[in-house]
């Protein structure tokens, strides 16, 4: 990913990122109604490869990221929840580059903003 990304600092946005790889949903709108189809295809080909077999792997060792592809796949077929699960693991590595950071950090991270998530009251906890 760092030979055919180079420096992520220069995105401002992960999603700029998925972007470039061409692992970002296109839309085709019609009047009031949207529909997301495909992905762009804009990129490498070869990065989207090998972020699509670097993505089988980790559904089958990280638990977050195969939660995520199974609940997913009960919706949508499996190519779409693979695709899903690569685009996510390529945003994940972006924001490792960029901040320099392992994935044990990074999913620390993440725990941590669910835990602050789930402490914080609700709506209807709220005095109005």
């Amino acid at each position: 990913m760092v030979h055919t990304v180079g420096d992520v600092h220069r995105f401002e946005k992960t999603r700029q990122v998925t972007s470039y790889v061409g692992l970002d949903p296109l839309n085709d709108s019609s009047a009031d109604r949207i529909m997301r189809r495909r992905i762009s295809k804009a990129g490498s080909r070869q990065l989207r490869y090998l972020l699509g077999q670097a993505a089988n792997i980790a559904i089958r060792h990280d638990k977050r990221l195969k939660s995520f592809y199974k609940r997913l796949s009960n919706k949508k077929p499996k190519a779409v929840a693979k695709t899903a699960a690569a685009r996510k693991l390529g945003v994940k590595l972006s924001i490792m580059l960029r901040d320099h950071i392992t994935a044990q950090e990074f999913d620390a991270r993440g725990q941590r903003t669910v835990d602050d998530a789930r402490k914080a009251p609700g709506p209807e906890m709220v005095a109005g």
